[in-house]
């Protein structure tokens, strides 16, 4: 079953939905995609709400999609403890797409979800390009295959700020970073003043990069730019590295703290202000991610 659906087929110009301080949970829908809410094709606000142990193929969680001309707002909601069950199926917390949409998803806890890829917060362009801001979530304890944290895709353009995302990990063994990247056409995506801390994974020569991975193909463009951000004790296991950008897309990183040393080349262009001292978390362990007045 479906806990809760809004769709329009007509033209979206001037509807609206809003879902606001609700509980959904324990919906399954073993058989099809979506479980938890799916918001299609109008403009939306999904505001205060838990949505928790649902269960689904794929977007077993909140699913936001539109076209264009059509604007979300995802604000101050709790997702955890969703479940996509199908190989290589997307997301499990909080999905956001649509060709040529504009929104935002921001203040949420997106928290023990697990899917194939992008388990905690998922940003698709649908193979087109849309903007997404994506501000002041904490996304902890996801797991998953490759973004288990975040993921851009699709030919979206995302500004990512402020975010912490902790203690994701990668299920069976797998590779992918706690925030991944992939193919566009063109996906675009820009950190800033992120904390990516304790998401352990495995690397390999193709998507590896536990704190951030970018894989791609030959044939589209991708670009990352990361300003002012943490990447600290993601490369715990063997093989691992806190940051990866194997394919043919632009990784450009400054002003940051790395918990390890990085070679600049053409996919990865290091600038100035790279710091690899440790921040100093108040508690990591309890998820106080605060620097310390030593820091």
């Amino acid at each position: 079953k479906l806990g809760v659906k809004a769709h329009t087929f007509e033209d979206p110009t001037g509807k609206y939905f809003l879902l606001m301080n609700n509980t959904v949970t324990g919906n399954s829908n073993p058989a099809d995609y979506v479980a938890g809410a799916a918001i299609n094709q109008v403009s939306t606000a999904v505001l205060g709400n838990t949505i928790s142990s649902n269960s689904a193929l794929a977007y077993a969680g909140l699913f936001v999609a539109g076209p264009a001309d059509t604007v979300g707002l995802v604000k101050s909601n709790i997702v955890e403890a969703n479940f996509s069950s199908e190989d290589y199926g997307h997301a499990a917390g909080i999905t956001f797409r649509g060709k040529n949409t504009t929104g935002s998803v921001t203040r949420n806890i997106v928290r023990g979800n697990r899917g194939f890829y992008g388990a905690g917060i998922f940003v698709d362009g649908d193979i087109a390009p849309n903007f997404t801001r994506v501000n002041f979530n904490t996304v902890t304890r996801n797991k998953g295959f490759f973004g288990t944290g975040g993921f851009v895709d699709g030919g979206a353009t995302a500004i990512v700020e402020n975010e912490i995302i902790a203690w994701n990990e990668t299920i069976n063994g797998e590779s992918g970073g706690a925030f991944g990247v992939d193919s566009g056409p063109a996906t675009r995506v820009t950190l800033i003043n992120c904390t990516v801390a304790y998401n352990p994974s495995y690397y390999d020569e193709y998507s590896g990069g536990n704190g951030l991975a970018i894989s791609e193909d030959t044939s589209d463009s991708v670009t990352v730019d990361v300003k002012d951000c943490i990447f600290w004790r993601n490369a715990m296991l063997p093989r691992a590295k806190e940051i990866n950008a194997p394919g043919s897309g632009v990784l450009k990183i400054a002003f940051s703290t790395v918990d390890q040393s990085l070679q600049s080349n053409a996919q990865l262009q290091l600038g100035t202000g790279m710091l690899r001292t440790d921040p100093l978390f108040a508690d990591p362990q309890n998820d106080d991610f605060h620097l310390k007045s030593k820091s």
